[in-house]
């Protein structure tokens, strides 16, 4: 068998079968761990591994979820994200929340504007090292996408989640560029540049940004896109987001705001999240149940409130059991919200959106 360790430039290193056999999620989304590597006649080979991250058993996170209700589910998510659940209305509660859509959705790409001090980066440093951070500096084609002298593949090809931090503040080389490969690659998840190379990827993009706010703790600025980056307010990229997070309505955090009873362990929290990226069962679920309403749907509102609510559902009741009630409250009226933000973005932009209802309305299959 062959190893890949994308962080080290290497592809090809020869690794035993046994390694392979006692940690079967090499096969899967790959692990962390310290590796021993020696150089031989043949090329670079395992020595030895050892793995730096919890593994998770699926189904026994599932019935665990069983044994809460869900308002104690809802308090240890937030305690494992840092969070002191009782400082947070519910509403607060949930928006928080969905700063983990990015980890249990494949492809879950989102906008989360809010003023500074509402911790919008607090839980992305910390819950996984398959979450990239990028705060300051340049961000260039070659880091994003694929380094065309080396062959190197960029951080959307090699992590499940890149964030970019006070993305007014990123300087952007080449924006022409990065923004032609992010609409395709937001379009149809394959990373390409120039069309030397090119992958799929799954990775979710998740972009924060700062907005000034007036007395009433309302956002100044409208369309809410026009604080940002001049190349990220075109519409066919807005378009393929698929949801905006209203972080405004989140309160700036103090000292009473972080946690400070029982949460799940960092790294197996981070792990149980992202393993259930692979669990569909949420994903048809939803596409079974979700319609939206009138007789000129727009699809990719239709895709992305039902991306949305399934991510939720993964988070709040990721073994499925929720009643009808439950499911539209906690999970599809959350997510219509947020798809209709990003809606009326498009509508206020362009003209051509204004053909479909300025109101995104669902109806619950039974």
């Amino acid at each position: 068998r062959v190893a890949k360790m994308s962080l080290l430039g290497i592809g090809d290193a020869f690794i035993a079968d046994t390694t392979v056999q006692r940690y079967p999620d090499l096969l899967n989304q790959g692990m962390w761990g310290v590796v021993q590597l020696t150089n031989t006649e043949e090329g670079v080979a395992v020595d030895g591994f050892k793995p730096m991250q919890a593994t998770v058993n699926l189904q026994l996170y599932k019935e665990a979820r069983a044994e809460f209700k869900l308002q104690e589910w809802r308090s240890l998510m937030l305690s494992s994200m840092g969070y002191n659940p009782l400082a947070f209305s519910e509403e607060e509660q949930t928006l928080l929340l969905c700063r983990l859509l990015p980890l249990v959705q494949k492809n879950m790409h989102l906008i989360e504007l809010a003023p500074k001090g509402t911790g919008k980066s607090y839980i992305y440093e910390n819950v996984s090292p398959q979450v990239r951070l990028v705060s300051g500096g340049n961000v260039s084609p070659a880091v994003l996408f694929v380094n065309n002298a080396t062959g190197q593949w960029g951080l959307l090809a090699r992590y499940a989640v890149v964030v970019l931090d006070e993305i007014q503040t990123l300087k952007f080389e080449k924006p022409e560029e990065i923004i032609g490969g992010l609409k395709g690659y937001l379009a149809n998840g394959r990373l390409t540049r120039g069309g030397m190379h090119e992958t799929a990827s799954d990775c979710s993009l998740v972009m924060l940004a700062n907005i000034t706010l007036d007395s009433q703790q309302q956002p100044m600025v409208a369309p809410l896109v026009m604080e940002l980056p001049e190349f990220l307010r075109e519409t066919a990229f807005l378009d393929r987001i698929k949801a905006l997070v209203p972080g405004w309505k989140i309160r700036k955090l103090s000292s009473e705001c972080f946690a400070y009873s029982i949460g799940l362990k960092s790294d197996f929290f981070g792990n149980a999240l992202i393993a259930l990226r692979d669990d569909l069962e949420h994903d048809q679920y939803c596409a079974r149940r979700i319609q939206i309403k009138g007789d000129k749907r727009y699809k990719r509102n239709e895709d992305a409130v039902r991306s949305i609510a399934s991510g939720l559902m993964k988070i709040m009741f990721p073994h499925g059991q929720l009643t009808d009630s439950q499911f539209e409250h906690y999970c599809v009226r959350p997510a219509a919200r947020m798809r209709q933000l990003i809606w009326e973005q498009l509508q206020a932009l362009d003209a051509e959106y204004r053909q479909y209802a300025g109101e995104i309305e669902y109806e619950i299959l039974y």
